[in-house]
């Protein structure tokens, strides 16, 4: 039996003649909000790309795979990987491409790093910097899951059938410790914006045991997740089309421009301006 999805549901359409895809998005119940943050349904066919930048970003995407396989590449690596079934993908210093192959259908689930951890329950440094098929991840079970999902008709029911599958995975993991939940509430509220030492020091800890507990249950150091949260700010105030780049770079709390181009290059691969002019709207950005 699933339950029915309690959230309202968001539906985004593009059709230009040449590429098509549809995006439906929902929100978990209240429960289940400190350990994930969004659904996702897709289904798509392009023509004029097949290539999209999944630039660095604080969740980790839970990529459960309705039609053909995808193929993932890190910006470390020379080859793309397919992967038939989903995949976790865990945080990050650099940026990846996935490409669809002209035709995609899919859920993805955003997990918060914290639920993440207690969902695979394993450490999140074992995948750092990693792409992990789904099964190997989350277990046979997940076979099970697909297959469920893939007797419901409509997206609502779907999202109630993974919903139901999280509210039991999540039931039994770890949590998180308070310092790590006081740290992460921090910083999300300051955009990044914050000196660790400063944290530290609030928290009435050591660096070396802060830096511990972020790598066990976030999967990268403090200092570099705020540095992805002051570039994600920076991504949003880019979309809000209301500022020039130096200005979005105060704003988002940067030393200089030259810091915001370095943390484009690093985390998306590209310019900032290079980044704006591939951006498909909610559609996501082009890579090719």
């Amino acid at each position: 039996m699933t339950l029915a999805l309690r959230s309202p549901i968001r539906v985004v359409r593009h059709d230009d003649g040449v590429d098509r895809w549809e995006m439906v998005h929902a929100q978990p119940q209240p429960r289940l909000r400190a350990y994930v943050i969004r659904y996702c349904g897709y289904d798509e066919q392009t023509t004029s790309f097949t290539r999209r930048i999944e630039a660095a970003g604080v969740e980790v995407p839970l990529i459960i795979n309705l039609g053909p396989a995808l193929g993932v590449r890190l910006s470390t690596e020379q080859r793309f990987t397919d992967h038939d079934d989903g995949f976790v993908a865990g945080l990050h210093d650099g940026y990846a491409v996935v490409d669809s192959h002209g035709s995609q259908r899919g859920l993805e689930v955003g997990l918060t790093p914290v639920g993440a951890r207690r969902l695979l329950g394993l450490p999140m440094r074992e995948v750092t910097g990693r792409v992990v098929p789904i099964g190997d991840a989350v277990g046979a079970i997940v076979a099970a899951l697909r297959e469920q999902i893939l007797e419901v008709s409509d997206w609502p029911g779907r999202f109630a059938t993974v919903e139901r599958f999280l509210i039991d995975g999540l039931a039994e993991g770890p949590g998180p410790p308070a310092v790590l939940e006081w740290a992460l509430a921090r910083m999300h509220a300051t955009g990044g914006n914050l000196d660790i030492g400063s944290l530290t020091d609030e928290l009435g800890c050591s660096r070396r045991y802060l830096i511990a507990k972020f790598n066990d249950h976030v999967g990268v150091p403090p200092k570099l997740f705020a540095r992805i949260l002051r570039f994600q700010g920076a991504c949003s105030l880019a979309a809000s089309g209301t500022y020039g780049w130096s200005e979005i770079a105060q704003r988002s709390g940067y030393y200089d421009h030259a810091h915001l181009i370095r943390d484009f290059q690093q985390f998306a691969g590209r310019t900032p301006a290079s980044f704006a002019a591939c951006s498909l709207g909610e559609g996501g950005v082009r890579a090719d």
